[in-house]
């Protein structure tokens, strides 16, 4: 089995974190697969969310705001046509309360 450093498409980089993967050969870089398969096209409508369950919902934003009670928290309330759904966020940027702003449409 060809071994992934013999391969000049390859990086120093790219194979250093390849091996700390585990994939060291072109056979371990063929059969690398990914823990879970997440569907991003089916959209959940909020009224249809379960708790426990992983969903996308798409929705616009009616409200977003950061809270300082008991501690600092960005706070936003999306909309589709069966309900609202509020998201909080504990660790954010400022970048993400800009992209938060109230019209945008979310997925």
């Amino acid at each position: 089995m060809r071994k992934l450093n013999e391969i000049k498409a390859f990086s120093k980089p790219l194979i250093a974190n390849l091996f700390k993967l585990g994939i060291s050969t072109v056979q371990d870089l063929l059969l690398h697969l990914p823990l879970r398969y997440m569907d991003e096209t089916r959209i959940t409508a909020v009224r249809d969310l379960r708790l426990g369950d992983t969903a996308q919902v798409e929705g616009e934003i009616v409200h977003c705001e950061v809270s300082y009670k008991s501690r600092k928290a960005l706070i936003a309330r999306i909309e589709d046509a069966s309900g609202q759904l509020t998201l909080r966020f504990l660790h954010f940027y400022p970048s993400q309360i800009a992209a938060l702003k109230v019209g945008t449409v979310l997925r």
